[in-house]
């Protein structure tokens, strides 16, 4: 189980390592056994019962309010918005309706009949073997949440309208946790604060969702979520009366290239939606081909409301901690290939209460995390093989269209539909037919090896793609009567395809390949699917056409594999880009300079030397994977393309050099709106591997910034004598806002790193002009705060004789004046600091900029510095673009670590943009320190709204 979804419990005092225990005899294990139950007797409360805390109303807080408040524990639930609608699907099963006696007037839709529909288009219906009684219930969330908090409080809890912000953490064993929020008792307008208010209380259950505040609290670990997008349209009667009691999936890469299409009846409008993990940034995009998908069926209908919503893939890595637990999606639990998570919320929140009441012997006792504990171990009990299964099935299907079109072959069957129906509607692995599921079985490994079986151009020999599966399909294919044989050929003769049995048996199969040189615009490959668990075995053909490719016509070839190519003589492969640069060692940044021909690399002057630790060992660690064998060589792929905009002014120029240096960069993109083609000359004579080409003026900023990976942005003007800092914002907010909308049209994958200032301001303007143009990824956008970072490590060494590079001090909040926040008491290595130098390092680090522009007497701001920190900045982005797992800065970006939108920290960085943000920080501060965040607040929070007017203001302007 640990190797499953997460569901595995870690160590708390080490959650991301697997501990090895040693066996115990039956006697030994009894024994301890016995030892731990009787050590962990908890206290008898005096005085009143045991209180605990649910954070988040929807159906899993509501359960677990519910039910702790009639075992005799005093509830406290709060949720941030009473009046909220949630965005789901709202689909849920008929044992729901019966397990928490749910009326049934609060289901809008019985669903009874379901279409599955292929990528090409092939719909199967799916209910006809309901019982009379049996439906589907879809809902809308924000009755359905209504309803679960109305009978909580009917219960005896007390529900609290309020946000969470923060939890403390008890200092003594049964010391209580308290519980910070801003409470809207009261409050007229949405958002509007009444007070920030706390509570004390003994124990608590997390239940606010995916972006869960409770689970970074007690840092339960992170999980890969899939974004489920969806809009509400109102449609005509004779429009909804085909949906009265019938929903759809559709299926294929045009709608998710991992999970489904849906049109979900509600009320009085239907749910039209899909999801992706994989392809997050693309979702409008695929929801579009969802409606085109669905267009005749909702033709005339007008969409009421718009939503998303995350849907976490497993459980988190830690679900308890202390007398703390998740349940819901705070926990991770939604089902893949269905993303299904109500039922599974409600029904976490209420065993988990139960485990509270039972622990606490209702209420009388205190709680401890084994009785926490207990909750989780009887929920992997119970679901851990639907969890499973489910896991299996999207694995197996959901890979491509030609595993879609299988799926909903298979689910034609009517055996099939019944043990589906059944599993979903009572929430149980249901117990099937042996002679049916060897059917399927068989079904399945005809499908995988099918799968990988093509037809050349010619149509005439059969091939092999894999020639590893030719012994596993000869010998499945020989344990199959020959009846089934003949029907497997004449099937695909009907399909136009010649298809020799003998050809399978009476010879080897060898990969055919085009002559060197040659192009193929069509590769056809036709998968051949043994479908049908019914012995109506039928070859499905699914032609699936993809993009001409060039065969390569070189004698030798390089495979790509990261940042490292192996090369090998003899083989034919896709032609791959070439490089300059050579190295015949693992140990190939010893042999680069970047700076000079020379016999070693010392980069750590640039990157630091952590950070050259790192990208050696990247590259390293992908050289030892290859067969040392056979004669190869090693080269190092200056893989990434890099823009910087505004490259000719006092920082651009200093940090083309500096990414100029980086072997990561293959080619550098140099763009303003004048004076940057001498820049671009001067560069280009460096001798290291990246080819500089320079851009000018606005017609050209287009192709600047074509297949990028990351766009830096420093351009911008420095302030003026005369200029107010109103005059200064607008100007630098215009620049950043056109530069931007560029960026959304030609590179809208690309890392966004912002530099310009006030960055408080301009990174909101960026999110805004991402938003309107459909492709915002708040993992992607980045405003550099490095400089803070450098500067208050430089500072703190000095001050207290350390080598500077063993020093690392966080800085949080934002990127000027009294936001800038460096959390010293966090400095590595340990050092102490008097209150005094708190405060003289601090207002330094805050006042750093003015220091500079008092030295240089006029003649210009930190330009060398700022390029210097953006540089190291760039750097981890293509360090984490290039597979390095372990790269972390601190930087400005959308969060959840405070009620501010935006908020610089730690962050770690991988392929995707922001993994995570570290939330650790924020806990245990310094009275200093926090007073300073609080006080940090409402300047940043100003800034932050700037920006958002200015890019609102004109947009409505254009």
């Amino acid at each position: 189980m640990a190797s499953f979804l997460g569901l595995g419990q870690s160590f708390p005092e080490n959650p991301h390592h697997n501990h090895s225990i040693p066996s115990l005899s039956k006697c030994q294990l009894h024994h301890r056994r016995l030892n731990i139950v009787a050590a962990m007797s908890s206290p008898k409360i005096t005085g009143r019962n045991l209180r605990v805390a649910v954070v988040g109303g929807g159906p899993a807080g509501g359960a677990a309010a519910e039910t702790l408040a009639k075992g005799g524990i005093e509830t406290f639930l709060i949720e941030r918005k009473l009046d909220n609608v949630k965005p789901c699907g709202g689909a849920i099963p008929l044992c729901m309706v019966g397990e928490f006696d749910l009326p049934l007037d609060i289901i809008d839709r019985r669903v009874t009949k379901m279409k599955l529909i292929s990528p090409s288009n092939i719909a199967v219906d799916i209910g006809g073997n309901l019982k009379p009684h049996e439906f589907v219930g879809m809902v809308r969330r924000e009755v359905l949440d209504a309803h679960f908090r109305d009978r909580a409080a009917a219960s005896g809890a007390t529900i609290v309208n309020g946000l969470f912000v923060k939890m403390e953490h008890p200092q003594a064993k049964h010391a209580p946790y308290v519980l910070h929020y801003n409470s809207y008792e009261g409050c007229k307008y949405s958002g509007e604060i009444n007070k920030a208010t706390r509570i004390e209380v003994d124990a608590v259950i997390g239940a606010d969702g995916a972006n869960s505040r409770v689970a970074r609290s007690i840092g339960a670990g992170e999980f890969e979520y899939a974004i489920a997008f969806q809009e509400r349209i109102m449609l005509p009667h004779d429009k909804m009366a085909y949906y009265e009691d019938l929903a759809e999936m559709y299926t294929g890469d045009d709608v998710s290239p991992d999970f489904y299409g849906w049109v979900f009846p509600k009320s009085d409008h239907v749910a039209v939606g899909t999801g992706t993990v994989t392809h997050k940034t693309d979702i409008k995009k695929l929801h579009r081909a969802t409606r085109i998908r669905a267009h005749d069926k909702i033709l005339g209908g007008k969409t009421i409301r718009v939503e998303a919503h995350p849907l976490p893939q497993h459980p988190r890595p830690r679900r308890v901690s202390g007398r703390v637990a998740l349940v819901g999606d705070a926990a991770g639990y939604v089902t893949k290939c269905a993303g299904e998570g109500i039922y599974f919320a409600a029904k976490s929140g209420r065993m988990c209460a139960e485990a509270i009441v039972e622990g606490s012997e209702n209420g009388k006792r205190m709680v401890e995390e084994g009785d926490m504990r207990r909750y989780v171990a009887r929920w992997d009990r119970t679901y851990w093989p639907t969890f499973k299964v489910l896991d299996v099935l999207d694995r197996v299907f959901y890979g491509s269209n030609s595993t879609r079109e299988a799926l909903v072959e298979l689910c034609r069957d009517e055996y099939v539909q019944k043990m589906t129906l059944e599993s979903y509607l009572y929430k149980k692995v249901a117990l099937g037919n042996p002679l049916e599921e060897l059917k399927i079985t068989l079904y399945l490994q005809m499908n995988e090896v099918f799968c990988s079986v093509s037809l050349p151009l010619d149509g005439l020999d059969p091939i092999l793609a894999n020639e590893r599966d030719w012994p596993k399909f000869k010998n499945l294919l020989l344990s199959i009567p020959l009846l089934i044989l003949h029907k497997i050929s004449s099937t695909a003769h009907r399909a136009g395809h010649s298809l020799k049995l003998e050809q399978f048996f009476n010879r080897k199969c060898t990969a055919w390949r085009p002559p060197k040189g040659t192009f193929v615009k069509k590769p056809i490959l036709v998968p051949l699917r043994i479908a049908s668990a019914t012995a109506d075995y039928n070859i499905i053909k699914y032609m699936e056409l993809r993009n001409g490719y060039k065969m390569a016509a070189t004698s030798a070839s390089s495979l790509s594999i990261g940042s490292i190519s192996y090369a090998s003589k003899s083989r034919s492969l896709l032609q791959t880009k070439a490089y300059g640069v050579h190295f015949n060692s693992q140990n190939c940044l010893k042999n680069f300079n970047g700076l000079k021909a020379g016999a070693s690399l010392n980069s750590e002057s640039f990157l630091g030397k952590e950070s050259t630790a790192a990208l050696r060992q990247s590259f390293a660690r992908k050289a030892k994977n290859q067969d040392q064998t056979s004669p190869n060589m090693l080269q190092v792929q200056a893989s990434f393309k890099v823009a910087v905009l505004g490259a000719a002014g006092g920082i651009g120029q200093p940090l083309a050099l500096l990414v100029k240096m980086s072997p990561l960069v293959s080619d550098l993109h140099l763009y303003d709106i004048a004076n940057v083609k001498g820049v671009a000359a001067d560069l280009s004579h460096c001798n290291t591997p990246s080819r500089v080409l320079d851009f000018t003026g606005q017609d050209e900023l287009a192709n600047c910034l074509k297949d990028v990976d990351v766009v830096v942005i420093p351009a911008g003007v420095p302030r003026k004598p005369g200029m107010t800092r109103d005059d200064l914002f607008n100007i630098n907010a215009s620049i950043v806002k056109t530069l931007v909308e560029a960026v959304a049209d030609n590179c809208p994958d690309a890392f966004i790193h912002i530099i310009s200032n006030p960055v408080n301001s301009t990174v909101p303007i960026a999110a805004e002009v991402l938003k309107q143009k459909g492709v915002y990824n708040p993992k992607k956008l980045f405003g550099v705060t490095t400089l803070d970072v450098v500067r208050a490590n430089t500072f703190v060494a000095q001050n207290k004789n350390l080598k500077l590079i063993d020093v690392d001090v966080p800085v949080i909040g934002g990127h000027a004046g009294i936001t800038i926040l460096p959390l010293l008491s966090k400095t590595k290595p340990s050092v102490t600091f008097t209150d005094e130098e708190v405060q003289d390092l601090t207002v330094r680090i805050q006042n750093a900029g003015t220091e500079v522009v008092e030295a240089k007497a006029g003649a210009g701001s930190a330009t060398l510095s700022m390029a210097y920190a953006a540089a190291r900045f760039v750097e981890s982005s293509l360090r984490a673009l290039d597979g390095d797992s372990d790269v972390y800065e601190c930087s400005f970006v959308q969060s959840e670590l405070t009620e501010l939108p935006f908020f610089a920290s730690r962050i770690k960085i991988g392929k995707q943009g922001v993994e995570a943000v570290i939330s650790s920080d924020l806990q245990g501060l310094t009275e200093y320190e926090e007073k300073a965040l609080e006080a940090l607040k409402p300047e940043l929070k100003a800034s932050i709204e700037k920006g958002v007017a200015f890019a609102t203001k004109q947009t409505v302007t254009a």
